[in-house]
């Protein structure tokens, strides 16, 4: 075969701009038959020579024939068998491209899957969107269902793409990458603090193979992203890549509301250089899942926007007697960590110095050595007793797969011991809780064991951003310092009935300038 192709290449470097002659017949009957071709090989390799010169305008179909002892009907049936499977071949390219874009688009319909998921159209837009390869800011008010789209966006994506670390899926902090099943970003970067220059960060190597490896990066909670670290990512994840294509070519589904909590400190990442090269599409949500009032979906959006009309201060002022069953004290939202630490602390030790019993739920790590857990902010003790107000910090599902405790589910210890507790919520149902196992995303060889519970007489109102609380308390007077916090405290409640408002300010309630202008209000 090797001769064979050899003599082949030879035939075609010696045809190349020569007429068909006699000397060239024997020149190439003699090549042909130095490789052990029978005559029958022979004359069809000249047939095929043949067509090809006539093809190429080099000799006439007369002159081929009489060249090759071959009748007008062989040269035209043969031509016809070289067109056919040339068109074969075509469709054959066509189909497996045709393939490779159903893959890549998903196996399922759009508009089926939308329906099998259970999505609003919004939501099944953005579904699409990711689909077709856009980069996207999904976005919307509180309680649109963003983290549910944002689960469906993920488990789709890693049905759709081949490989265990394609799909990366963060979020900007640790409570909220614990709520989605996902790991802090910077836990995902391996780059501690990404504190200083971005060339001075230094990624583990099992940091740069997840990088390298991913293709959908997924990060919830962008509105709490500093523009100078939003560029600083870009580069860094370029370099990594080895891809200077922004964000080193990956494809990034962006996911929070910017009229919520604010970065610590900086500007929005839509201020970004990069944000305005990534350009995403933005997929608004605007269908409300969380209330069902109208009228408060109504009041909660121009509470949003620091729009307060006189008729919702009235309604929330009277908040202040709201009364809880079933023996649920609210949960107190602070302002301030230190405050709701404090509340939670002095009010555990109360129930300790009247005698309840200490009961500990400790951490168990299995595999690795559980630093990516830190992020997730999962305790590795959680003292408690019976009769500690506590709140269900995961979604606990059932065998249907359904879930059965929601995020946020406000309760009371009821009993307990070291492996299990037994709680009643707020509507007065009882239910043995377990502990849950969470893995390292990315890394299922890594696993922890924790009791899904975390004291629940105050948390902070950055903590609560994305939990749906069924009693909450709130002071909104002067203690609200920042812009978005009213709201987001406010938005926790599915309904009124289950907020109580200890002060209320008008001036809590407003938006940033910027982030009016960019949602065009």
């Amino acid at each position: 075969m090797a001769a064979e192709a050899e003599n082949d290449q030879t035939i075609a470097v010696n045809l190349r701009g020569r007429p068909w002659t006699v000397e060239l017949d024997q020149s190439l009957w003699a090549t042909l038959k130095s490789d052990g071709r029978s005559a029958g090989a022979i004359r069809l390799r000249l047939l095929k020579i043949a067509v090809t010169k006539i093809d190429q305008g080099d000799l006439t179909p007369e002159v081929a024939m009489a060249h090759i002892s071959a009748t007008p009907e062989e040269v035209a049936k043969y031509r016809k068998k070289i067109a056919d499977q040339g068109e074969g071949r075509e469709l054959k390219k066509q189909e497996t491209v045709k393939k490779k874009e159903e893959k890549a688009a998903g196996e399922i319909p759009l508009e089926v899957a939308a329906e099998n998921l259970n999505l609003t159209p919004d939501q099944a837009a953005a579904l699409a969107a990711v689909r077709q390869g856009d980069s996207i800011l999904l976005t919307g008010v509180a309680g649109t269902g963003k983290s549910y789209v944002l689960a469906e966006i993920s488990k789709d994506a890693a049905l759709r793409l081949p490989g265990s670390r394609t799909v990366a899926l963060t979020a900007s902090t640790g409570t909220a990458a614990q709520l989605i099943g996902g790991r802090t970003l910077h836990s995902w970067l391996g780059v501690g603090r990404a504190e200083g220059d971005v060339a001075s960060w230094r990624p583990s190597k099992a940091a740069q193979i997840r990088m390298r490896a991913a293709r959908l990066l997924i990060i919830d909670e962008v509105s709490m992203l500093e523009a100078g670290f939003f560029d600083n990512l870009s580069t860094f994840l370029s370099t990594v890549r080895e891809n200077l294509a922004i964000f080193g070519g990956l494809q990034l589904v962006l996911v929070g509301d910017f009229a919520q909590l604010p970065p610590v400190r900086g500007n929005y990442a839509f201020t970004s250089r990069t944000w305005s090269e990534l350009a995403p599409r933005q997929c608004n949500l605007t269908t409300v899942m969380r209330q069902n009032s109208v009228d408060f979906q109504m009041m909660l959006c121009r509470l949003r926007l620091g729009q307060p009309q006189a008729a919702d201060l009235e309604r929330l002022m009277q908040c202040r007697h709201t009364a809880f069953q079933n023996g649920i004290i609210p949960t107190r939202l602070c302002a301030l960590n230190r405050d709701a630490d404090a509340i939670n602390q002095r009010e555990l030790g109360a129930l300790l110095k009247s005698g309840a019993a200490p009961v500990q739920f400790a951490m168990t790590l299995r595999g690795g050595d559980g630093s990516w857990t830190k992020s997730l902010n999962i305790p590795e003790t959680l003292m408690a007793c019976v009769g500690a107000q506590v709140m269900v910090t995961r979604n606990i599902t059932g065998r249907n797969g359904r879930i059965e405790l929601a995020n946020g589910t406000r309760a009371v210890i009821v009993a307990a011991d070291d492996g299990s507790a037994t709680i009643r919520l707020s509507d007065g149902t009882v239910r043995i809780l377990t502990p849950q196992r969470a893995i390292e995303e990315g890394n299922a060889r890594n696993a922890v064991v924790f009791m899904p519970l975390a004291l629940a007489w105050a948390i902070s109102i950055h903590r609560s951003q994305g939990a749906t609380l069924d009693a909450l308390e709130v002071d909104l007077g002067p203690s609200i310092f920042e812009a978005g916090q009213a709201y987001v405290a406010i938005s926790r409640a599915r309904d009124l009935s289950a907020v109580r408002i200890t002060r209320l300010d008008s001036r809590a309630f407003r938006c940033h300038p910027a982030v009016l202008e960019f949602y065009g209000e």
